[in-house]
């Protein structure tokens, strides 16, 4: 071997090892994107938090002003929901049954198309006492960009990380509606942020990368890693 080529071979064997950790998950913004990605693959679902059809509404929730009586008469008039009057029979303050008049609101042909079960992201039979964690979603969060992130105080490199990033979204169309978004204010505060707002997640790093802990992270995962690392779960 000429001293050229005993040159080469031996910067090969120096930069090999430095190449294999770069693929070992580190505290830098590729790993972290993955973890994000991955969460909110899982996750980005945000939904008006309503998983029990049919809905029920009286007159004294009309006169209550509840979040059925204002949000419902919007989904109606936008197709999602249909409203019937019937008449229920109920306990009164006397524990003696009474008729009850109420408008009772399900869910439409449109509507279903949004009622997801929240794991499998496909259309469920409207209900929601079965136990599926099914609701009414309206919007998709995606990752836009991981804008910075915090570690806890320590000496040693760190097992977890809180992650700031901005977002996307994906509306289903009647969400836009002027309306819609004032009875829903939260879900319009979301959308109005797009690209600008930051969201918050904490991840834990496994030993196959940053998982978010809303996924329930495997606690020996993270001490697995922290204890090669020498840092702390």
């Amino acid at each position: 071997m000429n001293g050229r080529a005993r040159l080469w071979f031996l910067t090969f064997l120096l930069l090999a090892p430095a190449a294999a950790c770069n693929h070992k998950p580190g505290l830098d913004a590729a790993s972290l994107t993955k973890g994000i990605e991955a969460y909110l693959a899982q996750r980005g679902d945000l939904c008006i938090g309503r998983q029990e059809w049919p809905v029920d509404v009286a007159a004294g929730d009309r006169a209550s002003r509840t979040r059925d009586a204002i949000q419902m008469p919007v989904l109606e008039r936008l197709g999602v929901v249909a409203g019937h009057k019937i008449t229920v029979r109920t306990t009164g303050d006397d524990d003696k049954p009474v008729d009850t008049a109420i408008t009772r609101y399900e869910l439409t042909e449109r509507g279903r198309q949004s009622y997801i079960d929240r794991r499998t992201r496909r259309p469920v039979p409207p209900g929601g006492r079965g136990g599926a964690p099914a609701d009414l979603c309206v919007v998709r969060v995606s990752l836009d960009k991981v804008a910075s992130w915090e570690t806890p105080p320590a000496d040693r490199p760190p097992a977890s990380a809180v992650v700031s990033y901005t977002y996307k979204v994906d509306v289903v169309p009647w969400m836009r509606d002027p309306e819609a978004l004032r009875v829903f204010p939260a879900i319009a505060r979301l959308i109005a942020g797009a690209g600008k707002a930051e969201l918050k997640e904490g991840l834990v790093l496994t030993s196959t990368g940053w998982v978010a802990n809303d996924l329930g992270v495997p606690a020996a995962a993270a001490s697995a890693v922290a204890s090669q690392q020498g840092g702390r779960p």
